[in-house]
């Protein structure tokens, strides 16, 4: 998220300096909400590049919370599985397709290698 200073969160403009007919103002400085890094003039308020750059390295951005969650979770399925390479996720697999036990765990312990998998091959292929 960005925001102008001395403007509200949700609604980056420019700014108006009293009386003065926004198209004939100067642009503010559009900065980051969560870090207060300020971008050049002249840099638009939404979809941009150097906003959508920003925002993936912002350590203050609530994406970096959530990503450290979904790692957290990530490595501790892979603990419990004992696989974490596509190699061994997919040893895995094949050995609890073949070994007997209980239908509905090998199924649950089959969707977690996928999900794993999932993540691998995102990696790999982003």
């Amino acid at each position: 998220m960005n925001k102008t200073k001395s403007k509200p969160e949700t609604a980056p403009q420019q700014e108006t300096g009293g009386d003065c007919p926004s198209a004939t103002c100067s642009p503010s400085v559009v900065t980051c909400v969560y870090c207060g890094h300020e971008y050049p003039d002249g840099t638009p308020t939404a979809k941009h590049d150097l906003l959508t750059s920003h925002i993936k390295v912002c350590e203050k951005h609530p994406m970096r919370e959530a990503e450290s969650r979904i790692e957290r979770l990530r490595k501790a399925l892979s603990e419990l599985i004992g696989a974490e390479t596509k190699e061994e996720l997919e040893a895995m697999e094949a050995a609890m397709r073949m070994m007997p036990g209980i239908e509905a765990d090998k199924i649950a312990g089959i969707n977690a290698i996928h999900a794993l998998l999932s993540e691998v091959n995102d990696k790999i292929h982003p």
